[in-house]
């Protein structure tokens, strides 16, 4: 896959949630903090391993929030992290030829934290997607910031801050 197939999956998955957060007033706080979630992973694009970096961090903050519904995505999610987990644990990195390699059935390191795990990042996504709505679409500052449970006035500054 190719820069330029990348950037446009990306818009794409990112443009079907901005969508999707418009015409669906119950779930749109999750499918805005979606489509922000995959434009930080745009934006990130362009540092050296920044797209799978910034991809799992959001992924992980996005379906493991407490204050969106549960979504979907969660059960794809707790099986990377168990896969990772696993392939952690499997993994034998030494620097003494006497080290025996951990046994298959210890747990591994555990996944780290994800930056984006607490309310305030948790808004910013959503934030970050109502931006995208708003420009991709033309829709409503309004709308959009009702169903992001922000601000009208603060949507608006964001939109001039970032234009």
């Amino acid at each position: 896959m190719t820069t330029d197939d990348a950037e446009d999956a990306l818009a794409a998955v990112r443009d079907a949630a901005a969508e999707r957060a418009l015409l669906d007033a119950d779930d749109a706080r999750r499918y805005l903090a979606l489509a922000g979630t995959v434009e930080r992973v745009r934006e990130e694009q362009s540092s050296p391993g920044g797209t799978l970096a910034a991809a799992l961090a959001c992924t992980l903050a996005v379906t493991r929030l407490s204050d969106l519904p549960s979504s979907t995505f969660g059960a794809g999610d707790e099986s990377t992290a168990t896969r990772r987990t696993e392939f952690d644990a499997t993994e034998t990195v030494t620097t003494d030829a006497d080290a025996s390699p951990p046994s298959p059935a210890s747990p591994g390191p555990a996944v780290p934290a994800s930056p984006w795990s607490s309310a305030a990042a948790t808004q910013e996504l959503v934030a970050d997607g109502a931006v995208v709505a708003v420009r991709r679409f033309d829709a409503d500052t309004e709308t959009v910031a009702a169903r992001a449970e922000l601000p009208r006035a603060d949507l608006e500054a964001r939109l001039e801050r970032d234009s």
